[in-house]
């Protein structure tokens, strides 16, 4: 027992989180409750991972609770785990104010685990009406693929029709482009992501190199343009920022670009690929090492 509270008081980078759920049966009811005691002497406190599974371990749901104080449970990341732990209690109601009461913003990731337990509890609660809210709003914020199928599947037929084109309308309108690049295409919608790239020429920025090249993979077969349009600014990115290390992926791009080049009739106001290359040779004429490597 003391052993294992010693681990868990030097549990610094969390190599031993799975050590209570693990023990937990062996241990039983008397055992927990004195493992508690042991690691509280050592400086355990409130919120602390290991007293958190104690408490669960121990079916103490007011025991877990009273680890939280009110400005705990403002942050939504932190609510959202709380309210799951609730919901597995059967205790929806309590959960749902939980959640409510959580004004704290987080990032993405958090704030798309705050709205999946919040649409757990509406479903548990039987609001579904309320759960499919919930999905669209945060659909509608993140372009998160799984939130609008989730949100699709429970239409009658042929609204969900009528919700996927109001879904990739909005996708193309989101203020992020980027982002809605990427959910045209791994929808996938590969006209409409070919057209985002064309509409959103000019902003296209090459550090967003795994989402520019999936995209002009994906659009390189029927939209040649939208692809060269993705590649160019990875080639001007490498060439800026002078890293030796991207100079051999940035010439396998602009080569990908004269092959691209063949194919596409109407260039719609861009540089063609002579002209662009052009371009690359009065900008960064010196950069003998990327011109090297293209030829």
């Amino acid at each position: 027992m003391e052993q294992v509270a010693e681990l868990l008081a030097e549990n610094g980078h969390e190599q031993f989180d799975g050590l209570v759920p693990v023990l937990s049966e062996a241990l039983g009811q008397s055992g927990l409750k004195r493992l508690e005691s042991s690691c509280r002497q050592r400086g355990g406190r409130n919120g602390d991972t290991h007293l958190l599974q104690i408490a669960l371990a121990r079916g103490d749901v007011e025991g877990y609770l009273a680890q939280f104080d009110a400005e705990d449970l403002r942050w939504r990341d932190i609510a959202a785990g709380v309210a799951q732990q609730l919901l597995r209690c059967e205790r929806a109601e309590q959960a749902l104010q939980i959640l409510d009461a959580a004004t704290e913003e987080v990032a993405d990731l958090e704030e798309s685990a705050w709205h999946d337990s919040r649409i757990a509890v509406l479903e548990a609660l039987n609001r579904r009406a309320e759960a499919q809210e919930v999905r669209w709003q945060w659909f509608s914020h993140s372009l998160s693929i799984p939130h609008l199928r989730d949100y699709l599947q429970r239409l009658d037929d042929f609204a969900d029709v009528e919700a996927e084109e109001r879904a990739l309308q909005l996708a193309g309108q989101h203020p992020e482009s980027l982002r809605g690049l990427q959910f045209l295409v791994a929808w996938p919608a590969l006209s409409r992501a070919a057209r985002h790239v064309l509409a959103h020429a000019r902003e296209w920025d090459g550090e967003a190199y795994t989402i520019h090249c999936a995209a002009a993979e994906r659009l390189s077969a029927q939209h040649p343009l939208a692809a060269t349009l993705l590649l160019r600014p990875l080639v001007v990115f490498a060439l800026e920022m002078g890293r030796d290390k991207r100079y051999r992926y940035a010439a396998e791009q602009l080569r990908s670009c004269d092959q691209l080049a063949a194919r596409i009739d109407d260039w719609q106001g861009h540089p063609d690929h002579a002209t662009y290359v052009e371009s690359l040779h009065d900008r960064f004429g010196g950069t003998w090492q990327f011109w090297e490597r293209l030829e």
